[in-house]
């Protein structure tokens, strides 16, 4: 394991990091505690440079969780609930839209179904949004304590979800109307 030092630390205060992501296959993404996503960038020989010029401030609150199409789409979420969809382009993340929160609850994780955007939030729900017509589709209220971490089996699409209320549970993306089944 390498640990990589970066000055930019020392210049600005940053009490925690949160979420990671990778861009283009060449582009690592931190989200920090101030809102901003910070970006790294590796190269042929896998050595990795901050890149000091492309901080970029997304949220006006802390990042929860970084996720990413592997492409030049990047999509982060705060502890506001806030979820935001960035494009990399000409070596910067340019806003493209975004999702309100959802009665102040954070939204804790994110991960991604072909063109749909699945979010975990404090409050146990969770939510997919179609990322084309940028739009809720669907809300659960799958767990009792805050969802911790979600992901998907892309063969299946089957949804997993897991909480502090120590269940993990298995979920169904219905598309042809756009449902949730537990």
């Amino acid at each position: 394991m390498r640990r990589y030092f970066c000055s930019f630390f020392y210049t600005m205060v940053l009490s925690y990091s949160s979420g990671v992501s990778v861009l283009n296959g060449s582009v690592v993404c931190v989200g920090a505690n101030n809102g901003s996503v910070l970006l790294f960038l590796m190269n042929e020989t896998n050595k990795i440079q901050f890149d000091e010029t492309s901080n970029e401030t997304i949220h006006k609150r802390p990042i929860t969780d970084l996720v990413s199409d592997q492409q030049n789409t990047l999509i982060s979420s705060d502890d506001s609930g806030k979820i935001c969809i960035s494009i990399y382009k000409d070596s910067r993340l340019q806003p493209n839209s975004s999702f309100e929160g959802y009665n102040g609850f954070s939204c804790n994780c994110l991960t991604l179904f072909k063109n749909y955007l699945c979010a975990g939030y404090g409050s146990g729900h969770l939510r997919v949004f179609d990322i084309q017509n940028k739009k809720i589709i669907s809300e659960v209220s799958a767990h009792a304590k805050w969802v911790t971490a979600i992901d998907v089996a892309p063969e299946t699409g089957l949804i997993l979800s897991t909480s502090e209320d120590s269940f993990v549970r298995i979920w169904k993306l219905c598309e042809q109307n756009n449902s949730l089944k537990y």
